[in-house]
């Protein structure tokens, strides 16, 4: 009986030191935070696949940079990984983890590579061989997200009146390379695809890095709000390609810019 009354008096003072965390957290909120903390994930384990090596001298980035198609399906099934733990902490805070099975996805791949039987190059190279790269069998990733209405409160005071850096337009590189098979305008054309998605995927960091004030990034509004990642995200896509550059070694080399302005006025408006 004295260790049940411990045990309850400690769990009580485990929800008093919660604070304004989760134990005064509403069911909507909590919901809102594990959105987040899902698409935070997903982004993750698509970082993580697009990282595979398949052979030598490709990647599943690679195969990705190669149409829209590929891009597009290959997003699609990693939506469908499981999710296999989700945590509330006591700052408000809500992590996911995600996994996806190697085996899955090397048939999921596989399968893509035949709907584009027009990527003439992509049907010499066997995904199978990224087991002989990657030792495990399973692909995890983490996010991490909280509610917004949170997140807002606390940043909105910082956001209020246009920053410098609102008026700079930002600009990145991105470098591609023809996979090792491809020839003429088709290896020039992969190298160009691949420089962009690169001068794009550059360019994210670059402006998610961007400070909003001392402890603030552009990120932290971002990656822990959908509304906000699918604005931000459908901005930088537009970015325009200011300069190409077509090495002798066959590499492209690629810049990318926006007008800060624009990003600007989608957390402004979030507010």
């Amino acid at each position: 009986m004295k260790i049940l009354k411990t045990a309850a008096l400690f769990s009580i003072c485990i929800v008093l030191m919660m604070g304004s965390g989760y134990a005064e957290s509403t069911g909507q909120e909590k919901l809102m935070a594990k959105r987040a903390a899902t698409v935070d994930a997903y982004r993750n384990l698509a970082e993580k696949v697009n990282g595979l090596q398949i052979n030598a001298q490709t990647y599943v980035r690679d195969f990705v940079a190669a149409s829209d198609q590929v891009n597009t399906a290959l997003d699609a099934f990693l939506k469908g990984a499981r999710v296999t733990n989700t945590r509330y902490l006591p700052d408000g805070t809500c992590e996911v983890d995600v996994e996806m099975g190697v085996k899955e996805l090397v048939r999921e791949l596989e399968t893509i590579k035949k709907q584009t039987g027009f990527l003439i190059f992509w049907q010499t190279v066997y995904f199978d061989k990224i087991t002989e790269y990657y030792k495990e069998s399973i692909v995890k990733a983490t996010g991490a997200g909280v509610p917004p209405e949170k997140y807002s409160a606390g940043t909105a005071q910082a956001a209020a009146a246009a920053p410098d850096w609102s008026s700079r337009k930002e600009v990145a590189t991105g470098t591609g390379v023809p996979p090792k098979d491809a020839t003429g305008a088709e290896a020039r054309i992969m190298a160009e695809r691949a420089a962009k998605l690169d001068g794009l995927r550059n360019l994210a960091e670059r402006v998610y890095g961007v400070k909003i004030d001392s402890s603030t990034t552009v990120k932290d509004f971002v990656t822990k709000n959908d509304q906000i990642k699918a604005e931000v995200d459908a901005f930088l896509r537009g970015a325009e390609v200011s300069d190409t550059r077509y090495k002798d070694d066959g590499s492209v080399e690629v810049d990318v810019s926006v007008d800060l302005n624009g990003v600007w006025g989608i957390l402004k408006n979030a507010q």
